[in-house]
């Protein structure tokens, strides 16, 4: 159960790993486990991401931040 509550944890944005870790080792738990549980729960949201962003995107608003904002990735991902 311990393993779950730190899964789910580390995918809160600001808590992530320096909430969890020292959560999981508070609980009891091996270090090396805890640290294992929240760095894999911490990378399965990009790919994640990634394949529902353009899903999302169409919700976005499309005011001069983000206009400005993508015009700029997309200079970048030009490069």
């Amino acid at each position: 159960m311990s393993y779950l509550y730190l899964f789910f944890m580390s995918l809160v944005p600001f808590v992530e790993a320096r909430g969890s870790i020292p959560m999981g080792i508070y609980l009891g738990m091996d270090p090396m486990e805890t640290w294992v549980v929240c760095t894999s729960s911490n990378m399965l949201v990009s790919p994640i991401l990634y394949l529902i962003y353009p899903r999302i995107e169409r919700f976005v608003p499309t005011d001069r931040f983000a206009k400005r904002l993508e015009r700029k990735a997309s200079e970048i991902k030009s490069k």
